[in-house]
């Protein structure tokens, strides 16, 4: 990994025992081989020097290795059968560019029908049989022509190098190239693969033009309050900041965390007052009069016997518990007794003991409209389960008091709310967890 590159780091090969005579490994797994039962392979792994091997027998002669004198081999054959130079006149005499000299090439391309005779190859004439048209005919004889060609060509390459170069058809696959001859190191240059990301994205579409649903901000002290709008859309901003190039663009204090620095119309927030930083209050309002309270901005002050925040709206909400405690830990037990110890009804559920704290469940999902929220809970505790639409904005608080140990569950109907992707957060002690949910409409 490097850059945003990954780099393969070899191709799958057998490392060879070095008394069996290889120095390096054999690309590919020969586990089964005669080579394991020899108890030649030490392991298989990625490699990228190794031998090369070729199992279908075309290296045959040189123990189906590629040594230097296969190579020598194949480029020697390449070179007399380029029917463009034809040094030594083997593809001439084979038929390749005229009548062939070579008779048992004439005998093949007369049975293939490729001299106009009535072929008699079994072959050809299978194909002709299963032939729909003229030019499938055409392709079965002119299949059948290449096969004798290749065959007397390759006998011809075999003899001429019997006759010119014999050495390089001695099996040198018993050592690595010394120079001569020998088995050829094939090493793999290692690529380096660009990482693709994949992000996925939740878009929610709005039918406008001749529908009764406009979206846009319905907050009216907004700096783009739309009096049209039927629902929000979580787009509204209630003051603008600079940018680097000097532009003046929406700030979403609020939901970004963004620092306001302009009002409304563009111009520098010149506003003063106790409850104002550089202009703005607490909300990114220009001048505005909400106020940060210990249980949050423009949230009421939190009881001062307890300290509870109990609106359900602030950071530090606390719900009163069932006896009217603010901060208070009893619970109504499974018969609805506050304070209860569930003796008369535990179930299977209530005596399992979570080792975490995890939402476990949320079902069905996708949705409409309702959906079941299932969580486990290591200890008692305080206990939040909240949830946020995509801007981020806490739009309901399902629950926000203290539970007992345990698989828990808790619904959500979201029938005022519009189709989208929404967020279920769950708080506990020095924990919390997120997941999402997809409500449709």
């Amino acid at each position: 990994w490097f850059e945003r590159h990954i780099g393969i780091p070899g191709i799958t090969a057998s490392y060879m025992n070095p008394a069996c005579g290889f120095n390096l490994p054999i690309y590919g797994d020969l586990t089964g081989s005669a080579y394991d039962d020899a108890g030649c392979i030490d392991h298989v792994d990625a490699a990228a020097s190794a031998y090369l091997m070729d199992p279908s027998g075309a290296l045959a002669t040189w123990g189906n290795f590629l040594t230097a004198n296969a190579a020598t081999m194949a480029a020697t054959a390449a070179s007399l059968t380029d029917i463009s130079t034809d040094p030594a006149g083997i593809m001439a005499a084979c038929g390749a560019t005229g009548a062939p000299t070579d008779a048992t090439a004439g005998t093949c391309l007369l049975a293939a029908g490729a001299t106009g005779e009535t072929p008699t190859n079994t072959d050809v004439l299978t194909c002709l049989a299963a032939a729909v048209d003229a030019t499938e005919q055409t392709a079965c004889v002119t299949a059948g022509a290449e096969i004798c060609i290749g065959v007397c060509a390759e006998a011809a390459v075999v003899a001429y190098v019997m006759e010119n170069n014999s050495a390089i058809l001695a099996d040198d696959s018993n050592h690595d190239f010394d120079g001569t001859d020998g088995r050829l190191t094939m090493n793999f240059d290692i690529p380096c693969v660009p990482i693709i990301e994949a992000r996925e994205v939740v878009a929610e579409f709005v039918e406008v033009g001749g529908g009764s649903e406009v979206a846009g901000c319905i907050n009216i002290n907004a700096c783009n309050y739309d009096e049209t709008a039927t629902y929000d859309d979580n787009s509204c901003f209630s003051g603008k900041m600079a940018e680097e190039d000097g532009s003046i663009v929406p700030c979403y204090a609020q939901q970004l965390g963004q620092t306001c620095t302009h009002d409304c119309q563009g111009n520098v927030c010149t506003a003063t007052g106790d409850n104002l930083l550089d202009g703005f209050d607490c909300a990114g309002v220009c001048g505005g009069s909400a106020v940060d309270t210990d249980c949050g901005c423009n949230e009421t002050v939190s009881d001062g016997a307890t300290g509870c925040c109990a609106d359900g709206l602030g950071p530090n909400d606390e719900a009163p518990d069932c006896a009217g405690v603010c901060g208070g830990t009893a619970v109504e037990d499974c018969a609805g007794v506050c304070g209860g110890d569930d003796n008369s009804c535990l179930s299977i559920d209530e005596l399992r003991i979570p080792d975490r704290y995890s939402i476990t469940s949320l079902y069905p999902n996708p949705f409409n409209p309702v959906i079941n929220i299932s969580y486990g809970l290591p200890e008692n505790t305080n206990i939040q389960v909240v949830v946020y639409d995509i801007g981020g904005n806490r739009i309901e608080t399902l629950l926000n008091g203290f539970q007992a140990v345990g698989i828990h569950s808790i619904s959500w109907n979201a029938s005022s709310y519009p189709s989208g992707l929404y967020f279920i957060r769950l708080v506990g002690s020095g924990f919390s967890e997120t997941q999402k949910v997809v409500l449709m409409k």
